[in-house]
């Protein structure tokens, strides 16, 4: 996966990070980075001064992958759901469902043959569960 500042970012190991500056040009004598090349200007959660990283996150002072090497924090996914009326069947007709705003809707419809309400959940728009409520 690339790494990409101008998205939300934490530490490898989970820490906190405000990106103060990108697209520096590093020849600082002493800093770390290599000389001509774009770095990241960021500051670490609990440190007290900040820090260089190369573009593609990574610790300007390591080899390899490190603690403090910067990485894009996943999106929240987009949680949702749907509930349903579940109703027995009639005349050779199958059981059936009528899709409700909510639950207290699903529960309240005002009809004797009511049976149950389903609830299923998604994320991203997949379902990841199903119950009954």
């Amino acid at each position: 996966m690339t790494f990409d500042p101008t998205k939300p970012v934490r530490t490898r190991d989970g820490r906190a990070v405000t990106i103060l500056a990108t697209g520096v040009l590093a020849h600082i004598p002493g800093i770390g980075c290599r000389v001509g090349e774009q770095t990241i200007l960021a500051q670490i959660e609990g440190k007290p001064a900040p820090d260089y990283f190369d573009a593609d996150g990574s610790f300007h002072k390591a080899q390899g992958d490190t603690e403090w090497d910067l990485v894009n924090i996943p999106p929240e996914p987009v949680k949702t759901e749907e509930f349903f009326s579940i109703y027995p069947p009639s005349e050779g007709a199958d059981w059936s469902f009528a899709k409700r705003a909510s639950a207290s809707t699903a529960r309240n419809i005002g009809s004797d043959k009511y049976r149950a309400t389903i609830r299923i959940a998604y994320e991203d728009g997949k379902p990841v569960s199903a119950s009954l409520v």
